[in-house]
């Protein structure tokens, strides 16, 4: 129970210490170039380059150099290079600099590593341990460097590792230590980011901010402009960039399973068929993916929200990596009530256009349509650099697209409409709610984005010629990519149509309610198969820059059911 924070520091004997997790696997001439760097200067603090071990298959998979950075909520994230070091033609081998670190894997002078405070006992478990550390060491006269030549494999688990044995929050604790000893004035922006109120406790720091004193540390300020310039401010508007937060246990809702009843209306049959409900030729309820497979999201993981309202969205999101976009580059966003992400301006239209768009709208639309959360629902968002759902979405990434399969994730944004509600709809059609996500990952060059569908129950609000008990008819919701040039664009071919109901069992990757694609080029490029034929796919499935567009891959490892295929006969619109 002594944690990360305290049970690394057992036993330490010889000239250098080298901390590693146990569930690490070093690589060849792993720590030479670790050791070098820290005879040269004996306040050098080196980390290897992280690679990933599969969880489950123990292969390795070597990672991008990147450097450790923070959000304002005290999370650790990876950054990109900044552009002065990616630029320069020894990056691969000399050291670089780096304003934090992960915390796990990392080797230092041993002499030094008293002389500078040691772990802070003050801490408890896990969390937070590792910015604290790594503002010390360049507050305090060190300095913290990635060494591109040293690789150790670390294995990533799925969830976080460590609870708080009745003890409280202690990643809240531990940051609160860390904000109030090291940021100074700073510390105010990550009370707003947390909202956590000030007199939590967080135990005696005395002995830390004596320390700090003893040291002769420079302040917080020097850090942020000499060390972490890159670091992105508060803007004008008083919010901090998105929120960036570690996977965290979250609510979730029970799924269907087959032979279960779901739904029962005035109607003689309704049966569940495993991924949706039929009801006299109209699917009624489809669940597809499981929220235990979303990406982590909700109240309990602390997403940002979008206020509640019809047509609205949230405020303008910097966000902490530029995102590729149709041979475009962006560093803000924002998410919309009305089912889609937008570049440069807001999306307020509530019946969706056919693409491509008029009036530079540069959208990503997993489902647009009219939706009301003051008639229920909620829509959250956040970016994050955690390296368990990074580990996730380069995963997603290499399974769909086999020419990437060296592409590491290095940031990931995640916007989710959980049981929303449509407009204006009736006391009978409140009970219809569609919860689905987008998830946009980059490695800095390259850009993606996923679409899940866990359940989708109404196409189109009453103000777009929908039915007030159904939320069916009228201009059904579109799904796609628009680059706002009135050119560029992919749909798929059930937008804005009644069939677009079914895109909970619709998929370009083997599994219903899941699309996955390349976005950063001039046309989106689509992630692979589709459920539509059970193996390569010989009927089209979007619509790109007013062409049919045919996938790329065979996915011969899926065959469709003679029960499918009745079901899907059986569905009249």
């Amino acid at each position: 129970k002594k944690g990360k924070t305290r049970g690394r520091e057992g036993k330490k004997k010889g000239e250098v210490l080298v901390f590693l997790d146990s569930h690490c696997e070093v690589n060849t001439d792993w720590l030479q170039p670790l050791l070098t760097r820290i005879v040269e200067d004996r306040v050098n603090v080196v980390v290897p380059v992280i690679d990933i071990v599969n969880a489950d298959t123990m292969e390795l998979q070597t990672s991008p150099l990147v450097v450790g950075g923070f959000n304002w909520g005290l999370h650790f994230r990876w950054d990109q290079l900044p552009v002065h070091i990616r630029d320069n033609p020894d990056v691969a081998s000399n050291p670089v600099k780096s304003p934090t670190m992960a915390g796990g894997l990392f080797a230092m002078d041993r002499s030094y590593y008293f002389e500078l405070g040691e772990y802070d006992s003050g801490m408890d478990i896990w969390g937070g341990e590792n910015l604290e550390l790594s503002f010390r060491i360049w507050q305090c006269g060190g300095r913290l460097e990635i060494i591109p030549c040293s690789h150790v494999g670390h294995i990533f688990r799925k969830r976080r590792p460590y609870g708080s044995y009745g003890e409280g929050d202690t990643m809240l604790k531990n940051s609160l230590r860390v904000a109030n000893v090291w940021m100074d004035d700073y510390k105010k922006y990550f009370y707003k980011q947390r909202q956590q109120p000030t007199d939590v406790s967080y135990g005696d720091i005395s002995d830390r901010v004596a320390l700090r004193k003893r040291l002769h540390c420079k302040s917080f300020e020097w850090y942020l402009n000499n060390v972490y310039p890159e670091q992105v401010l508060p803007n004008s508007e008083g919010m901090a960039p998105a929120v960036i937060h570690p996977p965290e246990k979250r609510l979730r809702t029970k799924v269907l399973r087959k032979g279960q009843i779901g739904y029962w209306i005035k109607l003689s049959l309704v049966m569940d068929m495993g991924y949706g409900i039929l009801d006299m030729g109209y699917v009624l309820r489809c669940y597809c993916i499981p929220l235990k497979d979303f990406y982590p999201y909700g109240q309990s993981h602390g997403d940002q929200r979008v206020p509640t309202n019809d047509d609205g969205s949230s405020p303008r999101v910097p966000i902490s990596t530029s995102f590729p976009y149709f041979n475009q580059v962006f560093r803000s966003l924002y998410v919309n009530t009305n089912g889609a992400i937008s570049f440069d301006e807001t999306l307020s239209t509530f019946t969706p256009s056919a693409f491509p768009l008029s009036g530079n709208k540069k959208i990503v639309a997993p489902y647009w349509c009219d939706i009301d959360t003051r008639e229920g629902g909620v829509v959250w968002y956040y970016e994050t650099n955690d390296r368990d759902v990074l580990f996730k979405a380069t995963d997603d990434i290499q399974k769909t697209f086999p020419e990437q399969k060296n592409f590491r994730a290095a940031w990931v944004f995640v916007a989710t409409w959980d049981n929303v509600a449509f407009y204006r709809a009736s006391s009978t059609g409140q009970r219809k709610r569609n919860t689905f996500q987008c998830i946009l990952i980059t490695n800095g060059r390259h850009s993606f984005a996923i679409f899940l569908y866990n359940k989708i129950e109404w196409t189109t609000g009453s103000a777009s010629g929908g039915n007030k008990d159904t939320g069916l008819g009228g201009t059904p919701a579109q799904v796609g990519f628009d680059a706002g040039n009135g050119h560029n664009y992919l749909a798929i071919r059930e937008s804005r149509t009644p069939a677009v109901l079914q895109v909970t069992h619709l998929t370009n990757v083997k599994i219903d309610g899941k699309f996955v694609y390349r976005t950063d080029t001039e046309t989106v490029k689509d992630g692979g198969c589709t459920t539509h034929t059970g193996g390569k796919l010989e009927v089209p499935m979007h619509y790109s820059n007013d062409e049919y567009v045919r996938s790329e891959y065979v996915c011969s490892e899926y065959v469709r059911s003679k029960q499918e295929d009745r079901i899907a006969a059986a569905i009249k619109f």
